[in-house]
């Protein structure tokens, strides 16, 4: 099949092309984000998880991502990575409509959370959504957020909190 391309991209190439469609790239994500049968649904799921980028210090030292990325704690695995925190906000059947990277050496899960949605309002759900998360956003200040932006935020009861 090479003749159907006589000329590929070098990786370089290919990396400074990607970069600059990244906005398009960005808004053809949302425009079929909201177009699918799933996002009329007023339900939404939302997480983060840790996405490793290196082990080594020289590797966190020389990276472009120095600066984004950052030491954090990942306490399913009980151990320290350095990367970033990716959050998600999805429909029931795992279409992505939200997201953002944080430093978790900046920014815990709550914090992660209030940039997401406050200050980047192309995440928000549409008020009157049920947003379902895990007990790391539970707090006063979680909550409020949540009800300020007009949204019902569903999350397990901690340990020492009443039902």
């Amino acid at each position: 099949m090479g003749h159907l391309f006589p000329r590929l991209l070098a990786q370089s190439e290919y990396n400074q092309r990607l970069k600059q469609a990244a906005t398009l790239m960005e808004a053809e994500l949302r425009w079929l984000a909201e177009h699918t049968y799933a996002s009329a649904e007023p339900l939404r799921l939302m997480d983060a998880t840790p996405i490793p980028c290196g082990q080594p210090r020289t590797t966190s030292q020389r990276s472009d991502l120095f600066g984004w990325a950052g030491y954090g704690y990942e306490s399913a695995h009980s151990r320290w990575y350095w990367g970033v925190k990716l959050l998600l906000i999805t429909t029931a059947d795992g279409t992505v409509t939200g997201f953002g990277l944080a430093n978790p050496k900046l920014f815990g899960e709550r914090e992660a959370t209030r940039q997401i949605l406050a200050r980047q309002p192309a995440n928000q759900p549409a008020p009157g959504t049920t947003v379902v998360t895990d007990k790391g956003l539970s707090g006063q200040g979680s909550e409020q957020l949540f009800t300020d932006l007009g949204l019902l935020l569903i999350r397990p009861a901690r340990k020492d909190e009443k039902c």
